[in-house]
């Protein structure tokens, strides 16, 4: 599978996450751009993460909806340091999902890939994560990779 996001993409989440003492981590981002592979890289250089994947999460739980599955995940980890992944984050505009997003990411990574069959999908997914709150940290115009800094507070902050 190829990667979309490139090394110094990962560097810089990685780095970031590990210098602001982050410990909720969202990605999102169109089907086969690598986020699983994003995942299962970061748990292997950040041990004490746990990889949650929703996708898989609700594929165990049918009947159950989106927003009851990702609610239980936080709940049952709400101690924990964990890299969230979810693809249909940004495919429709429930706002019950966006807004836990919105408001229980530490950091929120959306890898768009460029140039690909599915662009206009893309260019899409690209402007919903533009319009959620935080504080966009990081853009690669090349790879299409975005971070944004959520609902965080630090010393000498105060939370809006």
């Amino acid at each position: 599978m190829t990667n979309f996001y490139s090394d110094d993409d990962f560097k810089f989440i990685k780095n970031f996450v590990g210098e602001q003492s982050l410990r909720k981590i969202y990605i999102t981002g169109y089907l086969q751009v690598g986020k699983s592979t994003f995942c299962n890289r970061f748990i292997k250089e950040v041990y004490d993460c746990r990889y949650l994947d929703l996708d898989k999460m609700r594929a165990a739980a049918p009947g159950v909806t989106r927003n009851e599955v990702l609610r239980t995940a936080i709940n049952e980890n709400e101690n924990n340091f964990y890299i969230l992944e979810h693809w249909q984050l940004l495919d429709d505009d429930d706002q019950q999902t966006l807004q836990v997003w919105e408001n229980e990411a530490d950091i929120l990574i959306m890898l768009n890939p460029k140039n690909t069959d599915t662009e206009v999908e893309n260019r899409d997914y690209q402007e919903k994560f533009e319009r959620l709150a935080g504080k966009m940290i990081y853009n690669n115009q090349g790879t299409g990779t975005q971070v944004k800094l959520m609902n965080v507070v630090h010393a000498g902050e105060s939370q809006q």
